[in-house]
């Protein structure tokens, strides 16, 4: 387990340093945003495959087990389902969908800890767009989506929520999304 923390400003990196666990290794960087952090995260990781989560989700139990099964079973690509936690309390589901010819046509959902891919795969696509502060999981799964139709690869889809993530309410924002890389 890699753990970046990005320039947080609470206690949280005295907290990660006092961890004994010799399987996990903490960087502490300059705040410069999710990207970066996750690109951080992925260039010191020794492992064949590679998921994220962020620090308001949690993985359910069995998560990494399914990855890694389909991982070793020849997916490039493996996907589940996210329960989303709104703070009203309500809760929402979604799964992998069809993308589209844009993502490769895949059956996939790209929040942080839906998905995970070989190492080998994330480096052939550039890993997450340096600077992205918004979209960076979609921008992400266009190449990753790609590269699997072209190489020809197989995907799975796992229907069960096996993250849960605290959701916020808001509707998509084109405007965010094409600035968010300036």
């Amino acid at each position: 387990v890699v753990v970046v923390d990005d320039g947080s400003t609470d206690d949280t990196v005295d907290r990660l340093r006092a961890l004994t666990d010799r399987r996990v290794t903490v960087l502490v960087a300059p705040h410069e945003g999710v990207t970066a952090a996750r690109n951080r995260g992925a260039a010191v990781a020794t492992t064949r495959w590679l998921t994220f989560l962020d620090s308001d989700d949690r993985a359910m139990p069995g998560w990494l087990a399914a990855f890694a099964a389909a991982l070793d079973a020849g997916a490039q690509l493996v996907s589940c389902s996210a329960a989303l936690r709104y703070p009203d309390g309500t809760t929402h589901t979604p799964g992998p969908m069809p993308l589209g010819p844009a993502f490769g046509s895949v059956t996939a959902h790209f929040l942080a800890g839906c998905f995970a891919v070989p190492r080998e795969l994330f480096d052939a696509v550039g890993g997450y767009l340096p600077g992205l502060h918004y979209a960076e999981n979609t921008e992400l799964g266009l190449r990753l989506g790609a590269e699997v139709q072209w190489r020809g690869a197989r995907w799975v889809a796992i229907d069960t929520a096996l993250v849960e993530v605290t959701a916020v309410k808001r509707a998509y924002d084109a405007h965010r999304s094409y600035t968010s890389g300036s």
